[in-house]
């Protein structure tokens, strides 16, 4: 049997006006068990590839995706916040 769970802040007077969303159940980042990057290795796969000009080395998302062991689809949903849109 399925229960709705309910957010304490919608309750008035007792009664239930909505259930909690999905979304309120999200573990972002770190706290996500399933997670294979932290929040600095996040703002380290960033700036390296913001700054892959200055430095005059060949930074690729391939090269990226290698090093902190993801995958290359992954690396480019980082880079364009897709995932990780809370760091």
């Amino acid at each position: 049997m399925h229960r709705l769970l309910y957010n304490s802040s919608t309750t008035e007077g007792g009664r239930i006006s909505e259930p909690m969303t999905k979304e309120s159940f999200v573990a972002r980042g770190d706290a996500n068990g399933r997670s294979k990057l932290t929040t600095a290795q996040v703002l380290e796969l960033r700036e390296r590839y913001s700054r892959r000009s200055y430095i005059g080395q060949r930074v690729t998302m391939k090269s990226l995706s290698a090093q902190f062991g993801i995958t290359v689809s992954h690396c480019w949903r980082i880079l364009h916040r897709e995932v990780w849109t809370h760091v």
